[in-house]
């Protein structure tokens, strides 16, 4: 099968910019907060308090994953757990102010980490970039859910 030269330059692209974003993004958080528990901070910001299902859901990963990253979170005074105001066998979880501060500090600083990196960029090219990535999660957020999972690869190329 061969693949288009844009498709394989796009997937090199993208990789390039993933693994620079994790080397230099996480420099930012790194000492602060590993890249899981930012996670979790970040989604509580966004989205408030939330479920541990409704928060696994959110983050693609398993209930029991967000249990243990809030129990983290918790004795480190970022996270609270609260009982549902509608439904008291319920647990939330929302950001106290250490957390609130904590998460946007680091927010603020990767946010200038990022303008750093697109500066030099003409503004009408960026608005061109940010409508094609919006339009590429568009794309992916449709597409998840419909037909099957691409396979994974193997080491080895076992299947």
């Amino acid at each position: 099968m061969t693949v288009p030269e844009e498709i394989t330059r796009i997937e090199e692209q993208l990789r390039r910019i993933t693994l620079r974003f994790r080397r230099d993004l996480g420099s930012v958080s790194a000492n602060l907060l590993p890249a899981a528990q930012l996670d979790v901070l970040r989604c509580l910001h966004q989205r408030g308090n939330l479920t541990v299902s409704q928060l696994a859901k959110e983050l693609s990963v398993t209930a029991s994953a967000i249990t243990s990253l809030s129990d983290r979170l918790v004795k480190s005074n970022l996270v609270q757990r609260m009982a549902d105001k509608s439904d008291r066998r319920l647990v939330r979880l929302g950001l106290t102010p250490e957390g609130k501060e904590l998460f946007e500090k680091i927010h603020a600083e990767t946010l200038e980490r990022v303008r750093s990196y697109f500066q030099r960029v003409p503004k009408s090219e960026m608005r061109s970039f940010v409508d094609t990535l919006s339009r590429l999660v568009s794309l992916m957020e449709e597409g998840s859910g419909q037909g099957e999972a691409p396979s994974r690869v193997r080491p080895n190329g076992l299947q």
